[in-house]
């Protein structure tokens, strides 16, 4: 009982004290997965409630179509997580795309090199760079998968 209501009494991250890197990719059956890992820099301890939000952009910043699914992709699927983030700690979530091409009205096949992303109860994005490990970000329809937090 000590351990739940010590982890409801934690302030919520926020997205200043955060930094995000890509740290994997793999793909199965049509769908490519991008895990990212996510930094607490502040001396607080802080939770991650929930799924991320993601908005796709192009390489000027401007936002693209996006459909985004919480916790129900085809590699993805599950339900909320909270994870505690100590001063220094990480987490992990998983975004998946559809990397095989199909025909979608209003979506062109193409590159996307910028993500936001927003963490839960937050207004403020954190920006990364979508492919800057081997698997370049090219999803062939606007709808995204995030997966929820986990501890990494």
């Amino acid at each position: 009982m000590a351990r739940i209501l010590h982890i409801a009494a934690l302030r919520r991250c926020g997205s200043a004290g955060i930094e995000i890197a890509e740290v994997d990719s793999f793909g199965a059956a049509g769908h490519a997965v991008v895990t990212y890992r996510l930094q607490n820099i502040t001396q607080q301890p802080c939770m991650l409630r929930g799924y991320p939000r993601v908005r796709l952009l192009d390489q000027s910043f401007a936002p693209l179509p996006t459909q985004l699914h919480q916790g129900d992709g085809y590699l993805t699927h599950e339900r909320p997580q909270s994870v505690e983030l100590t001063s220094g700690g990480h987490a992990v979530f998983r975004l998946e795309f559809l990397d095989v091409q199909i025909q979608v009205r209003g979506w062109a096949y193409r590159h996307v090199p910028y993500l936001f992303v927003f963490l839960p109860d937050t207004k403020l994005p954190i920006v990364t760079i979508s492919d800057s490990r081997a698997m370049t970000f090219t999803p062939c329809s606007p709808v995204v998968s995030v997966s929820s937090f986990h501890q990494r």
